[in-house]
């Protein structure tokens, strides 16, 4: 049966066509999408894998390697085979365009390597005219002639993508970014970068990590081990995949070959979804420029005397149609399970924008004296009203009640404590609180004072010095000159009052300082409510 026809080819097709609408709308940016990031350091085969999946070339020549990251997208179809290049930079999904074409589309394979060329000399060099670089020959590429220009804005390496879409009759629904290799050089700033630009694809919790091992070399000098550990320590969204299983074999090398096959059986650096192992074209074979299809044959006679394939469970593990079908089934899957969820985001986003809209104000009129006559009259009835105090405005009223409160228990706080007696034991007997005549002398205090307010003024006289009817009897007779009989002198009255009205000041200048910066801070706010988008 042709693969295009079965129930799961067109149930996986249907998913990845709508991971790929909402891609090229730019979704990704803003939607926690599955996908799969292919990474490894350079030289470790990543690019062999890469074709081997995809059935197209990638660069691979010195300088020529993969400096931005290749989205590929895989589609099973019963037309002719085709592809598509288009690129997506963040710049351009800024100024709200999400994927811009790159050439025509293409009917042969082997036209795919220098259009990706193309495509990654345009995305690294912006200066240049997308016209000028789609005319570009090998030999302008390879040789970086001088009619190409020095660009300032020229880039080493760049977050900007490539999308490559293939579609045809033996290909799977699958799709997956190739992200440049990880480098080791004396640039550290070159590796720093290289490795942010990969570690932005894989922290993603949705991102399945397809790490990428050379077999002929240790696992503690292939840095991308250590990248993929740094975002998934338990290795629960990580799939293993060796490479140059040949390398190993022809030297024979008894502890290697046991190292990896407990590498392969789980009995060391395990993952959740464990690991596979693929055959890819050696350099003599590259050299004589064999088909993706002459290389599977060789891959899969490889397998059948190799040490790896040691069980029925290997068997399974072995081969790049296997590593494929294992991570278009996964993608699959994450993709069927991911969309309530994405759904949920979807809706939420939409209800959210639909608000934000929504609270926006009403278009400028034309009238630009009458809208400002109106902005100007809506502001001064709502400060109006904050001041009054109204239902709907209550906020500014009852702050500054407080800050009365606060004022009256201060202005209280300085009233002097008047006794009739100087004897202790008599004053205590007839203390405040304690004797009718404390009760009876403050009656009308306490008629104008709330009971916790009472409480705090008698604690206050409690510990305020006593006033007696002798001092006062003494400061009117040493006042008293040509008054009427039973008259108290003015200036007594004067002398009495100033000395506790003199300690109302600060209190005072504290609660208007109180008010005034709640006035402000309240007006200001009302200012930004009704001008803020009017920018100065």
């Amino acid at each position: 049966m042709d693969l295009a026809d079965t129930s799961y080819a067109a149930q996986s097709r249907d998913m990845m066509l709508l991971d790929r609408k909402l891609r090229t709308l730019g979704a990704a940016t803003v939607l926690n999408m599955p996908s799969i990031a292919v990474i490894g350091k350079q030289s470790v085969g990543k690019s062999s894998l890469v074709e081997a999946l995809s059935g197209i070339k990638v660069p691979r020549d010195r300088d020529t390697t993969t400096r931005c990251p290749i989205e590929v997208r895989m589609t099973t179809s019963s037309d002719p085979w085709s592809c598509q290049l288009s690129i997506r930079s963040a710049l351009q999904l800024l100024q709200g365009v999400t994927e811009l074409p790159f050439g025509n589309r293409l009917s042969a394979a082997d036209d795919v390597e220098l259009m990706l060329r193309r495509a990654q000399l345009a995305i690294l060099n912006p200066e240049l005219p997308i016209e000028k670089v789609l005319d570009l020959t090998w030999e302008q590429i390879r040789g970086e002639v001088s009619s190409l220009g020095t660009s300032e804005n020229k880039h080493t390496f760049s977050s900007s993508v490539i999308c490559v879409d293939v579609a045809g009759p033996t290909l799977m629904n699958l799709t997956f970014v190739d992200l440049p290799g990880i480098i080791n050089t004396t640039d550290t700033k070159l590796v720093k970068g290289v490795e942010d630009l990969v570690i932005s694809h894989i922290k993603q919790p949705n991102t399945l990590i397809l790490l990428v091992m050379a077999m002929n070399d240790e696992v503690t000098n292939q840095k991308a081990d250590g990248l993929a550990k740094r975002v998934d320590p338990d290795g629960k969204r990580t799939i293993g995949v060796l490479t140059k299983p040949d390398m190993i074999s022809a030297t024979g090398e008894f502890k290697t070959c046991q190292y990896w096959l407990d590498v392969l059986e789980g009995r060391k650096l395990p993952l959740t979804h464990g690991y596979y192992v693929t055959r890819q074209p050696n350099e003599k074979e590259l050299h004589e420029s064999i088909g993706n299809e002459d290389a599977r044959r060789l891959e899969m006679s490889f397998f059948e005397t190799s040490f790896l394939n040691s069980s029925p469970e290997m068997e399974t593990r072995c081969g790049t149609h296997k590593l494929a079908e294992a991570m278009s089934q996964l993608l699959v899957e994450m993709m069927r399970s991911n969309l309530p969820n994405l759904e949920k985001t979807v809706k939420d986003g939409i209800a959210q924008c639909r608000n934000d809209l929504a609270a926006l104000p009403a278009a400028p009129s034309t009238d630009h004296l009458t809208s400002l006559f109106s902005l100007l009259s809506s502001f001064s009835a709502v400060a109006s009203n904050s001041i009054i105090g109204t239902p709907k405005n209550p906020k500014l009223v009852q702050n500054n009640m407080a800050h009365y409160r606060t004022l009256k228990s201060h202005i209280m706080q300085t009233a002097p404590n008047f006794q009739p007696w100087k004897n202790k034991g008599e004053y205590e007997k007839l203390a405040f609180r304690t004797t009718s005549f404390a009760e009876e002398s403050w009656t009308e205090v306490y008629r104008n004072i709330a009971p916790e307010e009472a409480e705090e003024f008698g604690i206050h006289l409690r510990a305020t010095s006593p006033v007696y009817v002798e001092d006062i009897q003494n400061r009117i007779k040493g006042s008293t000159t040509r008054e009427l009989k039973g008259n108290v002198p003015f200036s007594v009255k004067v002398s009495l009052i100033a000395e506790f009205a003199n300690k109302w000041r600060d209190p005072t200048l504290q609660c208007f300082t109180s008010v005034s910066n709640g006035l402000e801070s309240h007006l200001l706010n009302l200012i930004a409510e009704h001008f803020s988008r009017f920018r100065v």
